[in-house]
């Protein structure tokens, strides 16, 4: 075996065990075995509970001074070209290879992915003129919340119904005219209320509430 095989795997594990700044995005160095017959080694890796094929890999662990070294087959994503780590490993002889091409593509943990979830609530309302201003709506706390839709349906003996949005930057003042339909799209909204009218106010507030979650996908 060239003794320039196992150095140089020995160097990428030395990188690999060194202890990594938690906000860099590289994880592992990847690289490209190539056999003795010239083509790039490739496998087919099995991780949590998927087949994946790849031919790109890093090192794992080596075995003192033998031949035989550990492998993480390192999984190819097609949607941004990136590399993931993965539970699949390989051991392999590194006399069977004759080449190794280190790979210009960043190496991950996992896959962050964003996704909005959408939910609706109606919230009918009615007050007088012996009410105080009344909250009809107010954030349970979920940060993840993005974008809110509030329409409002109006009926009642007052000319307009007063309602005030808060969002985590400003407030919002709403008025709707009788037996009218009013609609705003708002960033971050944390409450809603609902003025003290002259006389009666009633109707109904629909909100179309908009979240953004996030999942980790490991492979």
């Amino acid at each position: 075996m060239p003794n320039w095989m196992m150095d140089r795997l020995k160097e990428i594990d030395t990188v690999n065990q060194q202890a990594m700044n938690p906000f860099e995005c590289q994880t592992a160095v990847p690289f490209m075995l190539v056999g003795r017959d010239g083509t790039p080694f490739t496998v087919f890796g099995f991780s949590r509970g998927c087949f994946f094929k790849s031919r790109f890999f890093t090192v794992h662990s080596i075995h003192g001074g033998e031949l035989c070294v550990v492998l993480e087959v390192l999984a190819p994503c097609d949607c941004n070209g990136h590399l993931f780590r993965t539970k699949a490993k390989v051991v392999v002889n590194s006399n069977r290879f004759c080449g190794l091409t280190l790979v210009d593509v960043p190496v991950f943990d996992y896959l962050q992915v964003s996704y909005v979830v959408t939910d609706q609530l109606c919230l009918p309302f009615m007050l007088c003129k012996k009410d105080v201003p009344k909250t009809i709506y107010r954030l349970d706390g979920k940060e993840q919340l993005h974008a809110e839709t509030v329409s409002v349906h109006y009926t009642g003996t007052d000319p307009q119904v007063e309602l005030t949005l808060y969002t985590k930057e400003k407030s919002i003042r709403l008025q709707v005219p009788k037996d009218e339909f009013r609609s705003l799209t708002v960033c971050q909204l944390q409450s809603i209320e609902i003025a003290t009218p002259v006389d009666v106010v009633k109707g109904m507030i629909e909100l179309q509430l908009h979240f953004c979650e996030k999942k980790k996908l490991y492979f």
